[in-house]
């Protein structure tokens, strides 16, 4: 232990030259009590900080705003998709039971087979009704969100002005 500590009190005096700043004691930290953060941290006012957080904070809740418009088409997308779907499942049934009568069941049996029918389809619509209402509160609430952080980055950039001046 004690050679590789040499070695490394050999290699630092020998290479001091090539960094000069090593031997300045302000900059090494258990020497100097005052430098516990960096110097960009200590040195930051807080005008400069808000000139950076108000920014940032402005460009999130732009991108909470842009979130509808950039996921309101898939939504309409899958929407007709799934009624298209329906629709023609629907088509399919009503020509099938029209065009090929099936003789061996008997009319309780249809209209059992087709009370499970509607239901699960009531299931699927209220399913995507329910998706939907998801959906719009999500929506909503990022626009919300979205909405707080602009103002708050808009205010933090003005009182980042004020301070400046």
């Amino acid at each position: 232990m004690q050679k590789a500590y040499r070695l490394y009190v050999l290699l630092l005096k020998n290479h001091l030259q090539y960094f000069p700043c090593l031997t300045c004691p302000s900059l090494v930290p258990h020497q100097d009590p005052r430098l516990r953060f960096p110097a960009l941290i200590t040195s930051m006012n807080i005008s400069t900080f808000f000139a950076i957080t108000g920014p940032l904070l402005a460009t999130f809740g732009a991108a909470l705003l842009a979130y509808d418009a950039f996921q309101a088409p898939m939504q309409i997308h899958l929407q007709r998709r799934f009624d298209v779907r329906m629709n023609s499942l629907l088509r399919l049934h009503q020509y099938l039971s029209t065009t090929y009568p099936s003789p061996p069941y008997t009319a309780d049996e249809v209209a059992i087979a087709q009370a499970q029918r509607d239901e699960a389809l009531e299931k699927l619509k209220s399913e995507l009704n329910t998706n939907e209402l998801d959906y719009k509160r999500r929506v909503s609430d990022f626009a919300l969100w979205g909405f707080i952080f602009v103002a708050v980055g808009s205010v933090a950039q003005a009182a980042s002005a004020w301070m400046a001046s």
